[in-house]
């Protein structure tokens, strides 16, 4: 198995990261309160700090496509942190109720991360 399509998707995947978590960093929660409403600090709080750790798997993750050989932690460390996240998307579905339809693709991609140690032990066997 040919490391160069694990390398694209895991690039492509850390740009999006990049781009999804500084879209969400700039405006904060204030982007869920048009209106000028109130919200807590706390709240925006958490929201930024979010979205600065999905940029940070940004950075990790081209990190292991780069040295997808020899990052073998690193990648295993990324894809369980990413399925608990999605994990916990799953548990604000059953204890909160249903989010936007576009949250429901973001969890099934996250819950599939474990796909990505299969696929870099693959790799790492072929070279």
């Amino acid at each position: 198995m040919s490391k160069k399509p694990l390398q694209i998707v895991l690039g492509l995947g850390a740009l999006a990261a990049l781009a999804i978590g500084l879209i969400a960093y700039l405006p904060g929660a204030a982007k869920y309160f048009p209106d000028g409403a109130d919200f807590p600090a706390k709240l925006d709080s958490e929201y930024r700090f979010m979205a600065g750790a999905f940029m940070g798997y940004a950075g990790m993750a081209l990190y292991v496509a780069k040295n997808i050989e020899t990052a073998v932690w690193p990648l295993r460390i990324l894809c369980i942190a990413i399925f608990i996240g999605g994990l916990g998307r799953l548990l604000s579905i059953l204890t909160v109720g249903p989010p936007p339809t576009g949250l429901y693709i973001s969890m099934a991609v996250e819950l599939l991360f474990p796909l990505f140690i299969v696929w870099q032990n693959a790799v790492i066997k072929k070279v």
